[in-house]
């Protein structure tokens, strides 16, 4: 692993796209329990080498995990679920789409990046906010949702497409059954040029 010092924008958004694998991964085994572990664990770093007593470390790692699982589950919610935007133009509409991901995991990363933080300077009394570190989480964020949400929107258009080729494999069968039916008729025996 490239130390976080060492790594590019690159790099972070493809350990981001690697994170939101495992998180979309384990959301039907662990029903989301994981992304609250994931945000303990990355609180209980955070809290490392600052001066607390061990209650005071455990309310850290708690409040660090519900605000790691809390935002984590509305971004999966916003890159993963259904998104009714108002818009008739298919593109823009998956574009749309797309942008309200990306928005939705910066503002997750940014937003659980800066909790954190707060947290943490509570606990120990200094200021331990870093705005500059939660707009880059936030930026790689962004980049990660648009991505993603790339492809669900992706997959749902060859979904629809699949689905469209059957219904229209359906209606052909009709309209063919109807034309049958039509032949066999005796309105179509009496009048052969109508039905031309």
């Amino acid at each position: 692993m490239i130390p976080a010092a060492q790594q590019t924008f690159g790099d972070q958004v493809a350990a981001g796209l690697g994170q939101v694998a495992g998180q979309i991964a384990m959301l039907p085994i662990a029903r989301g329990s994981g992304l609250y572990t994931q945000g303990a664990d990355t609180m209980a770093e955070k809290l490392v080498g600052d001066k607390l007593t061990n209650g005071q470390r455990d309310v850290g790692i708690l409040l660090g995990a519900g605000i790691t699982g809390a935002t984590e589950k509305w971004a999966l919610d916003a890159l993963l679920g259904p998104l009714a935007v108002p818009i008739k133009n298919h593109i823009a509409a998956s574009l749309a789409r797309i942008g309200i991901g990306a928005a939705a995991e910066g503002a997750q990363e940014f937003s659980e990046n800066t909790l954190q933080d707060v947290v943490r300077s509570v606990l120990t009394g200094k200021n331990q906010i870093d705005i500059g570190q939660s707009l880059d989480e936030g930026g790689v964020g962004a980049a990660v949702g648009g991505i993603v949400r790339s492809i669900v929107e992706a997959g749902l258009h060859v979904r629809m497409r699949g689905h469209r080729a059957e219904m229209a494999e359906g209606q052909a069968a009709q309209i063919e059954a109807l034309n049958q039916f039509a032949a066999a008729s005796k309105v179509m025996q009496r009048d052969p040029q109508t039905f031309e």
